[in-house]
């Protein structure tokens, strides 16, 4: 058969090649490294242990209504209305902007945070 080149398949390497480049290697992430973001203040002093939860409202959501609970929360998104949590901790994240009457046993703003009118 002239003109065509025979197709004989090969077989797969099931090693992994060390191709050398000019870029020295990447250092592997520490655990957890650069997968989520932590607010050291939320989880307590270093060796601390607590039983509370955090829950997490993150920056694309909306809330409008009333948000009441018994854990600790973290709002990264925005908010309208109460936010009731009574003894529980309350952290408004850089990204947040909570327009709400606030009842919490400890508030942490690092976003905006307007009282309501009325």
């Amino acid at each position: 058969m002239r003109g065509k080149k025979s197709h004989t398949p090969q077989a797969v390497d099931p090693e992994p090649k060390n191709w050398q480049t000019n870029q020295p290697p990447k250092p592997a992430p520490a655990s957890g490294e650069g997968t989520t973001k932590i607010y050291k203040d939320v989880m307590g002093p270093a060796g601390a242990t607590t039983d509370r939860a955090t829950a997490w409202l993150g920056s694309s959501l909306h809330v409008k209504g009333e948000i009441s609970g018994n854990e600790d929360l973290c709002i990264d998104g925005t908010g309208e209305g109460l936010v009731h949590l009574d003894e529980q901790k309350l952290t408004v994240g850089a990204t947040a902007k909570l327009t709400a009457d606030v009842i919490a046993g400890e508030v942490i703003v690092y976003g905006t945070v307007k009282g309501c009118e009325g």
